[in-house]
């Protein structure tokens, strides 16, 4: 009988080939864990950036409906831009003219009434109403550094509060009074500032001569996410077709 013998080169090298082999596959396996980490970090990412975009689009359309409502608000209107605010007594448009709160001036006269109670309360605007004596004192910069004061119950007005809109009507959360995420303020200037406008508001028509005023309007929201802000900002004269 004779018998077989492996040479020994022969099995070291099979062993080489078996080693190498163990390398390729955890290789590949290490390969495999990588690709995988970088899609879910990939679709990680696209769900933020779609989330940021979707509460973006949210915050925009809400300050846009706020825009409308102050709109309404100065004009007199309830929310349905048609119905005018009840005409009663003791208020003005869609304001109640009490003692010591500030409504749309109708005349001159009113003007001064309603700057002297914005004055007397020591804040910048009283229920979303402000009469600075100059419109660069109501900078975007002010604006955006003083929201946390601005944006203080009784300071600011916000979505329905006076043309009774409701946030279920529009359809968008951050328009709830609940939790307010929306607020507008609008500066009352006589037609006689308007200059001060000029840069921003070049062409400005002139205002009817039974509401000489030219009115600015600034609108913030506040997204679901906190990084998510928007604002908004136009200019409104009313005229005799108004």
């Amino acid at each position: 009988m004779r018998l077989c013998r492996t040479p020994q080169g022969a099995s070291a090298s099979r062993r080489r080939q078996s080693g190498a082999v163990v390398v390729v596959v955890l290789v590949m396996m290490l390969l495999a864990v990588l690709t995988a980490l970088g899609t879910s970090r990939t679709q990680w990412l696209s769900e933020r950036i779609v989330g940021s975009e979707s509460d973006y689009q949210r915050a925009f359309a809400a300050a846009e409906a706020v825009l409308r409502d102050a709109e309404l608000d100065i004009r007199g209107l309830r929310g349905d831009g048609i119905t005018p605010c009840h005409a009663l007594a003791a208020q003005t448009g869609c304001r109640t003219a009490a003692a010591g709160t500030p409504y749309f001036p109708q005349s001159l006269a009113d003007f001064e009434t309603v700057a002297n109670i914005v004055s007397a309360s020591g804040r910048p605007c009283v229920a979303g109403i402000c009469t600075p004596a100059d419109p660069a004192v109501m900078s975007t910069a002010y604006l955006k550094s003083s929201v946390s004061t601005l944006t203080l119950p009784g300071v600011a007005a916000t979505y329905g509060q006076f043309t009774s809109a409701t946030s279920s009507s529009a359809g968008n959360p951050l328009l709830s009074s609940a939790t307010p995420r929306a607020w507008y303020w609008v500066e009352v200037y006589r037609f006689s500032q308007a200059g001060f406008l000029s840069a921003e508001d070049p062409g400005l028509p002139v205002p009817a001569r039974s509401s000489p005023f030219v009115y600015r309007i600034t609108v913030h929201t506040q997204g679901l996410r906190p990084g998510t802000r928007v604002w908004l900002r136009s200019s409104l004269v009313l005229q005799d077709a108004d």
